[in-house]
């Protein structure tokens, strides 16, 4: 009884209160460090598309093309293939659209069975990218925290991490590959992520196209992580001819591979597969 009238006043005291808070601070955080994959896993099994392109009664009739859609849905698969891919072509030839309708198919064919299906992410959508690309994945800033973090931040060690545009691409990057490699463990299949618009990255985000393509490379030779960009064209404009020089510069030779099907709209393009061009959507 005098035991707990003591535990009573300490509790109520300052010094009590404060060892109360770490100490429930400390179970929240043990917490989500144990289970902060399994949302992003989840992500991975079942795919995933924000809006606005998810469906609607807005948008017009898409038609479908199936020569072009079987090396699309091919590459979107969650196969093992040691590399990434490039889709390229001019300004609303239709890459996005149709790659748009290949994810929806394969959320509700594999997705609805948790059997892998791709994650889709403009570059201009939502806030920011990495604020899309993190929710898209259900990467949590906020909830991912590690108990080494709280130890060094309450130790004064580090401070909380900075918030800019480039930490938070690191962040959910590093997430990635975190979760994708025990997603890939589980389930014997590659990550699948879908990156539009990356030629907007030159001018929006500099450096983040390189630091997106190095994480790239390193998951296809893990096969981790299938990233497929989507970018115009090289002719439309200047900096889209910057990006896919970007896209392919300083390739392996494991990312390399050439096509035997001898089509104009597919050919070998150093790092990548690029499997789509200009007019093959006509």
């Amino acid at each position: 009884m005098a035991f707990a009238e003591r535990l009573f006043r300490l509790l109520g005291s300052k010094s009590g209160l404060t060892i109360a808070s770490v100490f429930s601070t400390g179970t929240y955080v043990a917490y989500k460090d144990n289970n902060r994959y399994r949302a992003m896993e989840e992500a991975f099994a079942k795919g995933n598309i924000l809006p606005p392109f998810t469906n609607n009664s807005s948008e017009m009739k898409y038609y479908p093309r199936s020569d072009l859609e079987d090396r699309l849905t091919n590459a979107l698969m969650p196969k093992v293939c040691n590399q990434y891919y490039l889709v390229n072509g001019g300004v609303g030839c239709g890459k996005t659209r149709s790659i748009v309708e290949i994810v929806r198919r394969l959320m509700d064919t594999r997705g609805q069975r948790n059997l892998g299906a791709p994650v889709f992410v403009h570059v201009l959508q939502g806030k920011s990218f990495p604020d899309t690309l993190a929710s898209a994945v259900n990467f949590f800033f906020d909830e991912h925290i590690s108990m080494k973090f709280l130890a060094d931040f309450m130790m004064r060690i580090d401070s909380f991490p900075k918030r800019d545009a480039h930490q938070k691409l690191s962040r959910v990057l590093d997430a990635i590959e975190v979760s994708a490699f025990k997603y890939t463990q589980k389930t014997g299949r590659p990550v699948v992520l879908v990156l539009d618009g990356v030629n907007n990255l030159t001018a929006h985000m500099p450096g983040a196209l390189e630091k997106i393509q190095g994480k790239a490379k390193l998951w296809a030779d893990m096969n981790i992580v299938k990233v497929i960009f989507i970018c115009n064209d090289e002719k439309t404009l200047e900096s889209d001819a910057i990006t896919c020089q970007q896209l392919v510069k300083g390739s392996s030779a494991n990312l390399c591979r050439r096509h035997e099907q001898g089509t104009s709209d597919c050919f070998s393009w150093g790092a990548a597969d690029v499997i789509w061009r200009e007019g093959s959507s006509q």
